[in-house]
């Protein structure tokens, strides 16, 4: 096996990890307000993917820097061609993992808003 299949499989590894893992969170997010019944229900269904939720952006973070040390053509290509749309997938998790923590929370003005992003 050559030493770029190696990396062709660990990226496929931490791409599949990345994308069964982080399915959880991000499923539950986008159903938790058909699935909650009311606001106490919802909080539960939040707070379970509270532990795991900033371990599985991770994988991402591993692939990035897996692609930089084994294709740096494919690397840069892929990252100045897509720069926008990865810049919005970017800041879309960030709205996501940011309104986690706050859409639990009955003090917070910003709560429907915050639960609207992740219902989204």
């Amino acid at each position: 096996m050559s030493l770029n299949t190696a990396w062709f499989l660990l990226l496929t590894f931490m791409l599949a990890g990345y994308a069964v893992l982080d399915g959880f969170d991000l499923g539950l997010g986008a159903i938790h307000l058909r699935l909650g019944r009311d606001r106490a229900e919802r909080a539960r269904l939040i707070d379970s993917i509270g532990p795991v939720w900033n371990g599985n952006e991770v994988w991402l973070l591993g692939v990035g820097g897996a692609l930089v040390a084994a294709f740096p053509t494919f690397y840069a290509a892929s990252f100045s061609g897509f720069y926008l749309a990865l810049m919005l997938v970017l800041w879309l998790l960030l709205a996501a993992w940011c309104s986690g923590p706050a859409a639990t929370l009955d003090l917070s003005a910003w709560a429907p808003t915050c639960r609207m992003v992740l219902g989204a």
